[in-house]
């Protein structure tokens, strides 16, 4: 049996297909025009430079004619011919070349990575010689993300080769075994919180900081965080694997060890692109070397692992709300954009928002977590802003309850990124979003119960998180030596906020540990006199301002000792702060 591979840029076909077309017509063929016949398998792959969607694998097709128009002669002088092909399983991803990392015995079939450089034509074949492992390789790939295609596999290839795919170890085991731990990290991680959360309290009670501890959760499981040692270790393996093969000498392969361990090309920093970029460029040098082959081979083998494992998917994406904020600006909108080919010239596409791509990395990635951080919900009017993905904030088992129909807009764009599935919106149980905000700030938009009863509330009490200020000392007003008092701030935070209470006002009023930032306290550590005036002038205008324009707008003269101050207005207070210090309060 002869399989092909058919790669194609053509926009027109692209579009034919993610409309759901199953015949599809391809040009400018111009090789194997003699192997071809009906029936024949065909790996039908999406790609090219410049090309507006994913580069993958998307289908697997049948030859569904003999070759149209032109004949073998006038193909051999350079002329084309065309051909139709039946699209009999739409895969529900696109499969990219990183997918195809763990099964080295799919490489070099135009579908998965390359060590030989690839072909040019569109139309390959991936010859009878080996194909049966080939293929089995590139089915075990899609088999284990997707196991529901095995029927559909056995028919179009052969009970054969998909027994062989299942049956024996085709997987490449170090990748194998780190992917494992990454995806068992996941999976212990997967239910540490509610899926959508929003976290209030008193201003500077450590909102945004919790939310970036849970952010740095997320962002562990990603293969950049794997363990140093473990890549050193790894390297090693491959070193001393090829040493043994003798494809490189002792001494060749103690120089690729010593240059992991002197920060050379194959250091940690090889998960940086520039350092990509860098090992790109001197393979391109090797793979022409005919005496550097196979050391090109065992580079490029290595680099796509490393590719593989760094993976630079973000899994964490941070907004903040604001009164102008629109649902255009949240899931995405039609949007002038440049050109890529002619700068000059604007062009409108679809321009996803925080959500649609958070919403895109989760539904093509359902091995990993992904979250969507949004700061201070409530400064913009969240109904508008959520529009219809409100419905989606019902959810059952983590996946949303009600679906929402998708526009066309969001659909073609969801298609073109391998989202296939796209007919309706279902945030999947891999996404999950947190908030923050703040109720008693002044200007915020309030959100309706029917909001509110779809998320979890966590408040974050006005001491939680005071640990870790405790210890840290202020100044407050000069002494005649010149040197000022110092008091804990922890201690004077306390005190205006027993004030606070014993005059009425709500606690998400009051004081938070971090209303002053760690690293203003940081600032006057160990009683640093040199920066002590620059602090008080902060005081003032953040504590001070604070509790006369807010927290005590109506009862200044309950909380500032007017006696001690003469008239309460802001001036005075805190031209006396700076003669009396705390004695411009009443306690």
């Amino acid at each position: 049996m002869t399989i092909f591979k058919l790669k194609t840029s053509d926009a027109k076909i692209f579009d034919a297909y993610k409309k759901g077309q199953n015949i599809l017509k391809i040009d400018h063929l111009i090789q194997y025009e003699d192997e071809i016949y009906i029936g024949a398998p065909v790996l039908l792959l999406f790609g090219g430079d410049g090309t507006p969607w994913v580069n993958g694998l998307y289908a697997i097709a049948e030859i569904h004619s003999k070759p149209l128009e032109l004949g073998y002669e006038s193909a051999a002088r350079g002329q084309y011919y065309k051909l139709e092909i039946e699209v009999v399983l739409r895969l529900e991803r696109v499969f990219e070349k990183s997918d195809f990392i763990r099964y080295p015995e799919s490489f070099d079939s135009g579908v998965a990575p390359s060590t030989k450089g690839e072909r040019n034509q569109a139309l390959g074949i991936i010859d009878d010689d080996g194909s049966s492992k080939t293929i089995a390789s590139i089915c075990r790939a899609l088999l284990d993300s997707q196991p529901n295609y095995e029927a559909k596999l056995r028919e179009i290839f052969g009970k054969q080769i998909i027994d062989y795919s299942l049956n024996n170890s085709i997987v490449y085991e170090p990748v194998q075994n780190v992917q494992d731990e990454a995806e068992k990290s996941q999976e212990q991680q997967s239910d540490f919180m509610n899926r959508q959360i929003i976290c209030f309290g008193a201003p500077g009670t450590g909102k945004s900081f919790l939310l970036q501890q849970v952010a740095k959760e997320f962002e562990k499981q990603d293969y950049i965080n794997i363990n140093l040692e473990k890549r050193k270790k790894q390297f090693d393996e491959y070193i001393r694997e090829l040493q043994a093969n003798g494809v490189i000498n002792e001494k060749k392969a103690n120089e690729y060890i010593e240059s992991l361990n002197n920060e050379g090309p194959f250091s940690r920093k090889i998960i940086e692109l520039n350092e990509i970029i860098q090992i790109k460029k001197e393979l391109t040098l090797r793979k022409n070397d005919e005496s550097k082959k196979s050391e090109y081979w065992f580079i490029k083998r290595y680099l796509d692992c490393m590719m593989q494992e760094s993976s630079f998917v973000r899994h964490v994406e941070r907004v903040t709300f604001h009164p102008h904020y629109t649902y255009a600006q949240f899931v995405g909108s039609y949007k002038p954009v440049q050109d890529s080919d002619d700068k000059s010239q604007i062009r409108y596409e679809f321009v996803p928002g925080p959500f649609m791509r958070v919403y895109k990395r989760a539904k093509r990635d359902p091995k990993h977590n992904f979250l969507l951080v949004i700061e201070e919900i409530n400064r913009a009017n969240t109904a508008a802003v959520f529009g219809d993905t409100f419905q989606l904030l019902d959810r059952k088992k983590g996946v949303s309850e009600y679906p929402v129909a998708t526009s066309e807009d969001i659909k073609q764009y969801l298609k073109i990124n391998g989202v296939f599935n796209s007919e309706e919106l279902r945030i999947p149980s891999n996404m999950y979003i947190c908030a923050t905000m703040n109720s008693a700030d002044q200007g915020v938009f309030p959100m309706d119960t029917a909001f509110k009863r779809r998320w979890e509330f966590e408040y974050i009490g006005i001491d939680e998180n005071e640990d870790g200020i405790a210890n840290y000392e202020i100044p407050l007003q000069k002494k005649q030596d010149g040197t000022h008092e110092w008091v804990k701030w922890n201690d004077l935070r306390h005190s205006i906020n027993d004030k606070l209470t014993e005059m009425k006002i709500n606690e998400d009023k009051l004081l938070g540990p971090y209303f002053i930032s760690e690293e203003k306290l940081k600032l006057v550590e160990g009683k640093k006199e040199e920066n002590a005036d620059e602090f008080v002038k902060s005081f003032k205008s953040k504590v001070l301002m604070y509790l006369f324009e807010d927290a005590a707008k109506m009862h200044h003269g309950d909380l500032f000792d007017e006696n001690a101050i003469g008239r309460l207005r802001f001036s005075d207070i805190c031209k006396k702060f700076d003669e009396i210090g705390k004695g411009i309060f009443k306690f």
